[in-house]
């Protein structure tokens, strides 16, 4: 039987406030460099403000993972039966030679109707069924098209050039990373965007507390963390027979109302076979005391492990 502990641990940050960003597109490729990108086994270059993948195995992925956002991205591909797929909540191989990834969900990227397909790699999920018969996309081969991607809680959707071409629900992995590849021909990618989610909970432009490192004298005066009860993630049974133990740690905010969101997966223990997942859906599930302010509910960020331990 599992045995389960629970840490809550602060972020220790240079400033204690930062401001909240809500509906904010960020560009995460800027046409210039791959920073804050990660190339694994991917014949790539950067052109001309545009991102080329060639075929091959690899992929080029984000240094972070993300969990909820709205992704905008134009593609173009170049060759025949050219054919890429973009990444979203995606873990690389654990095995070195394997064609990543192990675990996630790829959108196919085709000239096409069936583009836009969403196929799932060792998760589950649910396909949603999507009329298309109002409007479909017109494919033409070696054009650029627009992706908008929207990852939110359980459920994924796929728009391109207007038409939403599909959905899944009950989705298996709360977070990972963003990712492309080009199983043939050529891929190309560019005016990459990614929009922050608006929260319910938390108004606009309200900031979010940053913990302040405890050294800084006077950096919690008038200030209390939020609280979480003792939740109780469940090993799961693939888990439990292999006999993964360890920690998975998670970033959070929590909102005024207790509730937590923007979550993120810091340091994976277990994406293949449940204990990410469990860890994550009991975070979501919990109700913390908030953190208050001179007595006002405000958010703040947090760092939440679970410890999981087995007694064979």
């Amino acid at each position: 039987m599992g045995v389960l502990t629970i840490a809550l641990a602060l972020v220790p940050v240079l400033s204690s406030v930062s401001q909240a960003r809500q509906g904010t597109v960020v560009t995460i490729f800027g046409g210039t460099d791959l920073s804050d990108w990660k190339v694994e086994g991917a014949d790539v270059e950067v052109d001309s403000s545009v991102l080329r993948v060639r075929q091959g195995p690899g992929w080029v992925r984000t240094e972070k993972p993300r969990g909820d956002f709205v992704l905008r991205v134009e593609v173009r591909l170049r060759g025949q039966n050219a054919e890429g797929g973009i990444f979203v909540r995606a873990y690389p191989a654990l095995s070195q030679g394997q064609s990543p990834p192990s675990v996630g969900y790829e959108i196919a990227v085709r000239d096409t109707p069936s583009t836009g397909e969403i196929i799932r790699h060792n998760l589950g999920g649910r396909a949603v069924k999507i009329d298309r018969r109002s409007v479909r996309p017109v494919f033409e081969a070696g054009g650029w098209h627009s992706y908008e991607i929207e990852s939110a809680g359980t459920t994924l959707k796929v728009t391109v050039d207007g038409a939403q071409m599909a959905a899944m629900g009950d989705l298996g992995n709360p977070s990972g990373y963003l990712a492309f590849r080009t199983q043939t021909g050529i891929a190309e990618f560019r005016n990459v965007e990614l929009e922050t989610m608006s929260i319910p909970g938390v108004g606009s432009g309200e900031d979010i507390i940053e913990i302040a490192d405890q050294s800084r004298p006077g950096s919690r005066v008038g200030f209390a963390v939020p609280r979480p009860p003792k939740p109780v993630p469940q090993y799961t049974k693939d888990a439990l027979q292999r006999r993964i133990q360890g920690t998975v740690v998670l970033s959070a905010v929590v909102a005024p109302n207790g509730v937590a969101y923007d979550i993120t997966v810091i340091k994976s223990l277990d994406p293949s076979f449940g204990l990410d997942q469990a860890a994550v859906k009991t975070l979501r599930q919990t109700r913390f005391t908030p953190g208050t302010r001179d007595g006002r509910p405000v958010p703040v960020r947090v760092v939440v492990e679970y410890s999981f331990t087995a007694r064979f």
